[in-house]
């Protein structure tokens, strides 16, 4: 039989070892909370993930947009500004390097330095091509290259 040394001795281990299974409990139960809200936190960063991911592609999508939009307005914007149709450019690049012969025009006007401009080539009286830059809005001579040489330049 078991003496009463014994018996205390059972009695506070099996104190212990209570004493041990709540405290796993209580550590069990800590770790289930924080695992519990790392996966709210996690949720949430999920979500916030996936909005500012929707917002950039929105904004990448606007940006896009704006660029060809802003692209087809130039388009179709330059018949509009150019108020000289071509047959006027070239009656003044005619004009301007008398007695000449064209040679060749661009059909559209293009942007040169800020100025909607047509490309015309005449032949002067001295052989030489004389390449015409005409405003598109006002019909004037712009700048006159003889033979890919800068002769004149104007600042209207």
């Amino acid at each position: 039989m078991a003496t009463d040394s014994e018996i205390t001795r059972l009695t506070d281990e099996i104190v212990n070892l209570k004493l041990a299974a709540h405290s796993f409990r209580e550590a069990a139960n800590k770790m289930r909370v924080q695992r519990d809200e790392a996966r709210r936190e996690a949720r949430a960063l999920r979500r916030r993930i996936r909005i500012v991911a929707a917002v950039m592609m929105m904004a990448v999508l606007l940006v896009v947009e704006f660029v060809v939009y802003d692209e087809a307005g130039e388009t179709t914007l330059r018949p509009r500004l150019a108020k000289t149709n071509s047959t006027a450019a070239f009656a003044s690049a005619l004009h301007a390097v008398t007695p000449g012969a064209a040679l060749s025009m661009l059909q559209s006007a293009t942007d040169e330095n800020g100025y909607l401009v047509y490309e015309v080539v005449v032949i002067g009286k001295d052989g030489q091509p004389h390449e015409e830059l005409v405003d598109a809005s006002s019909g004037k001579i712009l700048q006159d290259a003889v033979g890919g040489k800068d002769a004149e330049e104007n600042d209207e």
